[in-house]
Order: structure tokens, then C-alpha cells, then sequence
């Protein structure tokens, strides 16, 4: 029934009204610093991350994503460059099935080089564009090409969209939506995303990344 809000005042879920969503993120980033992202935030970049290990973790990512920047290299170019053994052996750190992995990497660049022209943020920008004109049709033209990557669904294309500073989604992740009543900031209930999703959008972009950081899972 109760939450803290801050060292000195309960949140009580019964009451009427709902604290202000950048009210809290600040009381947050007080108690726990501003908050950066661990892995990068180009577009292609976040697809090859989530690609450099298994099982899927930060800590895995960053030993597959760190080992190819520093031995290879991160664009197209350079991962189609590189012989299928030595990104094997480059993303062994990054955990299990570094075969499989080092084949999808292969298979991302190939993509962005023959479907992207090799730059796939210049034509996401593009796909937002689309936005203008009618209203979704942007964001789901987006969403729907870095789909065709592998690993990549929806909660993970609005987070690179987000995270690239491309489109303002609130990208909310299934496994925080029981942080906004933690926090005050919505009543316990079955469905969450309803209510967080048009409350995270009004936020400033710098913003929104704080409820995919660090503070959800720790606090939550």
C-alpha cells in the first residue's frame, strides 16, 4: 500500500492525485546520480550490442561489444571484413553460442549495407518523417525495419529509437511496469502501459531514458 517518495514522506496509492513524474525522476537522480547508458546509442551500434551476448545482459553485452570495437571494429564494413573465427573468438567473453552470434552479425551487416545503404539512423530518419504526414505511420515504418533484425521486437526498437534520440517513446519495458507504483506515479493494477506509456511521452527526451536505466531495477 505504501512507497517512499522521498527520506521523509510516504506515497499513499489511495489518494486522489499523482505526483509529477519529472518530481520524482528528480528525487531520483538526487539519491542515485544522473543516470548514463551502458552500452551505445547509435541505432546500428544498439542492434550489433544486443547481438555480442547470451544469455542477454549487460554485463554480457559489454564484454561481446567491447572485445569486436577493440579487435575489429563497429561499422559494416569492418564486421563483414573480419573472418567468421576470429568473431567467434571475440565474442566467446560475451557468453554461450558465439557461433550463432557471430553469424547474425554477419547477417546484420550485410543488411544495413544492401537494404540501409550502409547507414540505417540516415534512413530511420527518413522513416520518421512519415510521421508528419499521418499520424504512427513513422514510428511504425521505424519500428518495423529494425524489426527485421535479429533479437529485435518491440520493446527493444522503441528503446534504440529512444535511446538514438529519433522518436519520443516512452519504450517501457514489461519487466518495469511495476515500478511507476512503486514510485507513486500510478494506482497497482493489472495493465500498466496504458497509463505509464502517455505519462512518459510528456516527458523531455533526456528524460525518459531514466525509466530504462539503472534507477527502475534498482529501486523496483
Amino acid at each position: 500500500m505504501w512507497a517512499t517518495e522521498s527520506p521523509r514522506r510516504p506515497v499513499d496509492h489511495r489518494r486522489n492525485s499523482l505526483p509529477n513524474v519529472n518530481e520524482v525522476l528528480d528525487l531520483l537522480e538526487q539519491m542515485y546520480g544522473p543516470q548514463q547508458p551502458v552500452g551505445p546509442t547509435d541505432p546500428f551500434e544498439m542492434i550489433v550490442y544486443l547481438n555480442c551476448g547470451y544469455p542477454a545482459s549487460d554485463t554480457s553485452c559489454l564484454k561481446g561489444f567491447d572485445a569486436l570495437k577493440r579487435e575489429a571494429g563497429l561499422s559494416p564494413r569492418e564486421i563483414l571484413a573480419v573472418a567468421k573465427s576470429k568473431l567467434v573468438k571475440l565474442l566467446r567473453v560475451g557468453g554461450i553460442v558465439p557461433e550463432l552470434r557471430a553469424d547474425r552479425l554477419k547477417e546484420i551487416a550485410r543488411n544495413v549495407k544492401a537494404e540501409f545503404g550502409g547507414d540505417l539512423k540516415a534512413v530511420l530518419k527518413g522513416r520518421l518523417q512519415e510521421e508528419k504526414q499521418q499520424k504512427g505511420k513513422g514510428i511504425r515504418g521505424a519500428k518495423n525495419a529494425l524489426r527485421e533484425f535479429p533479437v529485435i521486437g518491440e520493446p527493444s526498437a522503441e528503446k534504440i529509437l529512444l535511446f538514438s534520440k529519433l522518436a519520443p517513446l516512452a519504450a517501457v519495458p514489461s519487466g518495469l511496469l511495476k515500478c511507476p507504483p512503486g514510485y507513486g506515479l500510478a494506482r497497482p493494477g493489472k495493465t500498466m502501459l496504458p497509463i505509464i506509456a502517455p505519462r512518459a511521452t510528456s516527458l523531455a527526451p533526456e528524460r525518459r531514458t531514466h525509466l530504462k536505466l539503472g534507477n527502475g531495477p534498482t529501486c523496483c
